[in-house]
């Protein structure tokens, strides 16, 4: 399919596009995941009922679940901005669409940038 520039289009492009940010997002989660160990506290060997061992294992779990939360936040502002960026190149994309010669696709891909350009929020 040419494009305005006479540039041809793929649109398998979109769903390559769409696998890089799904692959960008496991892989955050999966780092996250492997890199909990080294946020986690020391734990004692032995846990007895002591209540200075209560404390610890109250204060370790307190800091396992801080630095969990810190790492699934920085996940997710990660992939936030993984779909910012997919959402810029999908409207770049429908804008560049809207002269195609193909009636149909152009009236599609308007559509797509008037969904895109929507303001955060808002819903149709």
């Amino acid at each position: 399919m040419a494009g305005p520039e006479g540039a041809t289009w793929n649109p398998d492009s979109l769903k390559s596009g769409s696998r890089l940010l799904e692959n960008n997002a496991v892989y955050m989660l999966e780092e996250t995941e492997r890199t909990a160990p080294e946020r986690r506290a020391l734990r004692p060997e032995n846990r007895g009922a002591h209540p200075a061992w209560t404390q610890y294992i109250a204060d370790d779990l307190a800091s396992e679940l801080d630095a969990s939360a810190i790492a699934a936040d920085k996940a997710m502002v990660n992939l936030a901005g993984m779909a910012r960026l997919g959402s810029e190149g999908l409207r770049r994309m429908a804008k560049s669409q809207v002269s195609v010669e193909d009636h149909n696709l152009a009236e599609a891909f308007v559509g797509l940038e008037k969904a895109l350009d929507r303001p955060e929020g808002e819903t149709p």
